[in-house]
């Protein structure tokens, strides 16, 4: 499973990076709406397979989710 884990956080981690450069030219809502197109669906498809497992490996999503609101709120 770890390995998921790790596709999956890496996918995340991919397209913030690429939100992060552009986010500057979309408005706060746009940005709200492109991180949950794209991170947030990859994260609930996460959840709802790996629901199982312990909190230190479900650690690794919530990291991801922080930044993706740090992304969208602007804040570091």
């Amino acid at each position: 499973m770890e390995a998921h884990i790790t596709s999956i956080c890496k996918a995340a981690n991919f397209h913030i990076r690429n939100i992060g450069s552009i986010r500057q030219y979309l408005s706060e809502e746009a940005g709200a709406q492109v991180i949950h197109a794209f991170v947030t669906s990859c994260l609930d498809y996460g959840y709802t397979i790996l629901g199982g497992l312990s909190d230190k490996s479900l650690l690794r999503f919530r990291w991801v989710q922080n930044n993706a609101a740090r992304l969208v709120t602007l804040t570091h």
